[in-house]
C-alpha cells in the first residue's frame, strides 16, 4: 500500500506550471456541467507560489 501511495506522489511531483493550468483548465470545463465539483489534483499552496 505504501509503495502505491509514493509511486503516486511522484507521478506528480514534477508537473510544471503549464500541465497544472491545462489540468485547473480540464477541471472547470467538467465543472460547467457537474456537481458536485470534481478535483483532479490536489492543490498545495507551495506549488501555487513558485
Amino acid at each position: 500500500m505504501s509503495n502505491d501511495s509514493s509511486k503516486f506522489d511522484n507521478e506528480f511531483s514534477d508537473l510544471s506550471t503549464e500541465d497544472i493550468y491545462f489540468i485547473r483548465q480540464m477541471e472547470n470545463r467538467i465543472n460547467e456541467h457537474h456537481n458536485p465539483p470534481v478535483c483532479l489534483i490536489a492543490y498545495d499552496k507551495q506549488a501555487e507560489d513558485k
